[in-house]
């Protein structure tokens, strides 16, 4: 499957992990990227994920930044 987004304010170089979500435990990492420039304002990210399991997963995007802070994304269901 593909994940793909954009990160607002520009973050070239911010990394992106993503998560899957279970109930009652941590986010397990399935995937990462690193997010490339995209426009002025934004960045972008992508990335093919084998998907294993069914059920919730979102990106999170780390910023080394100080004046920023990370986030993560909408959780999506995949079945």
């Amino acid at each position: 499957m593909r994940l793909y987004g954009a990160v607002t304010p520009t973050q070239p170089g911010a990394r992106v992990d993503f998560q899957w979500l279970r109930h009652g435990h941590r986010p397990v990492i399935v995937s990462s990227t690193v997010a490339r420039k995209g426009s002025l304002s934004s960045s972008r990210f992508t990335r093919i994920v084998s998907i294993r399991h069914a059920g919730l997963y979102r990106a999170y995007v780390r910023v080394s930044d100080g004046k920023l802070l990370s986030h993560y994304s909408r959780t999506i269901r995949i079945r």
